[in-house]
């Protein structure tokens, strides 16, 4: 895309618009901040290259589409192919064994 105010301007737009609803999706997805944020950030880069879409619906379905296929990929490449999270497993303990520790 050729870089002029208007695009500018609408990009700065979608960005705000966007930018909170698609980092959520991605912590989500992938499960670290750091690596959501690259995402979103790569999201907008390739809205930038490909061009300004009009239609709000099919922009909001086209970024969401791409941070989503990014997500998947960030965690193909990931050891085990899966998100790496701090969760503890959810493990039911008896009071026996609680009582115990």
């Amino acid at each position: 895309m050729v870089a002029n105010n208007t695009s500018e301007r609408w990009m700065r737009r979608v960005v705000d618009v966007y930018r909170r609803d698609l980092q959520r999706c991605a912590l989500r997805l992938v499960g670290d901040e750091i690596s959501a944020r690259r995402i979103v950030n790569e999201t907008f880069e390739r809205l930038w290259q490909s061009g300004q879409i009009d239609d709000p619906q099919r922009l909001r379905r086209w970024l969401f589409m791409v941070c989503r296929n990014q997500c998947t990929q960030a965690n193909r490449d990931r050891p085990f192919g899966r998100a790496l999270r701090n969760e503890q497993p959810h493990v039911a303990v008896s009071e026996e064994i609680q009582e115990s520790v």
